[in-house]
């Protein structure tokens, strides 16, 4: 776990948290909401959420559904060159099953901070189940 002070009384005095922000911004993680809804990974160039009920309409979800939803990819993106598109939904990173867009953070962040060069996903599409090697921005 990561500490980073955030100001959190009236007074201006900080404290020490790692609920609103738990992942370095140097090597691009975005501050993660309090109710952990959203990840994003510049490193890769994707965005994942819960899935929640509107996913599940929009997206014709099953309720037992797992994984996290992929809410965007950035255009020209490690992501976007291995095929990963909105309204796909990530079950495993590696052998590490994914429900929650913090536990996918905490698993890229992981494999980054192990010096790997690119990260296994498994993703759910129209078509079913597939295993795709995503390489890490610079790889």
């Amino acid at each position: 776990e990561i500490s980073v002070p955030l100001p959190l009384e009236p007074s201006g005095l900080w404290k020490s948290s790692v609920s609103a922000m738990s992942f370095v911004t140097s090597w691009n993680f975005s501050p993660i909401q309090p109710e952990h809804r959203h990840a994003a990974l510049g490193e890769l160039g994707v965005t994942v959420s819960s899935i929640d009920a509107d996913a599940r309409t929009q997206y014709a979800l099953t309720d037992d559904q797992r994984g996290v939803l992929v809410s965007r990819v950035e255009a020209g993106s490690p992501a976007a060159s291995r095929g990963i598109a909105e309204g796909n939904v990530i079950t495993q990173v590696g052998q590490d099953q994914i429900n929650t867009p913090d536990d996918f953070a905490k698993a890229v962040q992981r494999l980054h901070e192990r010096k790997k060069t690119e990260v296994l996903l498994l993703v759910q599409d129209d078509d079913g189940l597939r295993w795709v090697p995503v390489p890490f921005l610079g790889n």
